[in-house]
């Protein structure tokens, strides 16, 4: 939506960023859940970002994984910084796609979509923010829309199933 929002932007790319940008978290849920469980309960219980409590507890975190996992896999270089650093936005200096996937991330935990399993909402970066080249303005469309979609896809799966 929001490379769609802002045009001149291919939005496949975006779209698998976003797919991807937490996988990071599942794999390591899958392979260590017992530390996984651990972040969250730290997360919630200091008010922390879960990429924060991840941090704090592994030494790096879900987004991390996920970029190396993605090029171990020899996933293309803008994928893998887009899911490395979106968190830290900052370090993929301007980059676009990591700012909107940073940007879509926050919204959709704000949101309470982003499948964060109670962790608090990330901070949003202004320096990604402004890197995505948003309006604050258009922010209230965009989750509006965004839940109009999310609220048409649910309905198309429950019926379905």
């Amino acid at each position: 939506l929001l490379a769609v929002r802002l045009g001149g932007i291919e939005d496949e790319p975006l779209f698998v960023a976003g797919l991807l940008h937490d996988m990071g978290r599942m794999a390591f849920v899958v392979q260590e859940p017992e530390l996984g469980a651990a972040a969250l309960f730290h997360a919630l219980a200091s008010g922390v970002p879960g990429h924060a409590a991840e941090s704090e507890l592994w030494g790096f975190d879900h987004a991390d994984l996920g970029g190396e996992i993605l090029a171990a896999w020899k996933f293309p270089a803008h994928l893998i910084r887009a899911v490395a650093r979106h968190h830290h936005p900052g370090e993929a200096a301007e980059d676009r796609e990591t700012a909107l996937v940073h940007v879509a991330d926050v919204i959709a935990h704000a949101m309470d979509h982003g499948g964060g399993q109670g962790f608090p909402v990330p901070p949003l970066s202004p320096t990604a923010f402004t890197a995505a080249g948003i309006a604050p303005g258009d922010l209230s469309s965009i989750v509006i829309q965004a839940q109009s979609q999310l609220d048409d896809i649910t309905r198309i799966f429950l019926e379905e199933s």
